[in-house]
């Protein structure tokens, strides 16, 4: 009798295991924590990692070839509202589906009329804000409206990174990691497309091709190559100086 109790434990204690195991490789397949994200590598001419460089994302439209990717310097969001009658006018910008404040453009009392407020891709601090995926919220006789912005950018070799804002920086490694969800082309939304005063030509969403920039103090800047990330295909990047 005993050695068959000890024999059914034994059992019991396997096929316990067994289903552990595989709610636990369930649990890791379906965990949003443990989704593939964008990882790279670092290294300077003599093949040694570069830490504390600065990650920052290019995107493409769909449908494209390119993107007219304008310098630093000249990366200016024209918003256009009007105001039927003399009342408080709050504009402000925020991030993508985020209940934060980026930067305030205008709060205050404005006089009926057209306005146009220009958005030079900076937040309140005067930070240059990441490539990404924004929303300009304009409030006005007790309503609020909402846009779509994006802020795509190359860098021309004249920015400063203590005023410029990264997705992320490379450890002593020189690796980083950016998570999926916080890469613009994952959100599939519609952005709107302006010309140079603001007035709207259509809607375009973003392809999954990025390219990965780096900035350092002393190595300056590195681009990669056009890469395609999907967001449940785990991607990654080497970067030479």
């Amino acid at each position: 009798m005993f050695i068959h109790r000890n024999f059914f434990d034994i059992y019991l204690s396997i096929i316990i295991i067994t289903f552990c195991g595989f709610l636990i490789s369930c649990q890791t397949a379906t965990d949003p924590q443990q989704q593939p994200v964008l990882t790279g590598t670092v290294l300077d001419p003599q093949g040694n990692p570069v830490s504390d460089a600065m990650v920052e994302l290019e995107y493409y439209l769909a449908g494209s070839s390119s993107l007219t990717k304008p310098k630093l310097s000249q990366v200016n969001i024209i918003i256009r509202f009007a105001v039927s009658q003399a009342g408080p006018v709050k504009v402000w910008i925020s991030r993508y589906a985020k209940d934060d404040t980026v930067r305030v453009l205008k709060n205050e009392t404005a006089m009926a009329g057209n306005y146009m407020l220009l958005w030079d891709g900076r937040d309140q601090a005067g930070m240059r804000v990441i490539n990404q995926i924004y929303q300009s919220h304009i409030t006005y006789n007790g309503e609020i409206t909402t846009g779509n912005l994006l802020v795509n950018t190359g860098y021309s070799g004249d920015e400063d990174p203590d005023s410029t804002a990264c997705y992320t920086v490379t450890d002593g490694e020189g690796k980083f990691e950016v998570a999926s969800e916080d890469i613009a082309c994952v959100q599939n939304v519609d952005i709107p497309q302006t010309d140079e005063s603001g007035n709207k030509l259509g809607m375009v969403k973003l392809s999954s091709e990025i390219r990965v920039w780096v900035l350092h103090h002393a190595h300056g800047i590195t681009v990669s190559q056009k890469l395609i990330f999907k967001e449940n295909v785990p991607t990654e990047v080497v970067l030479h100086y």
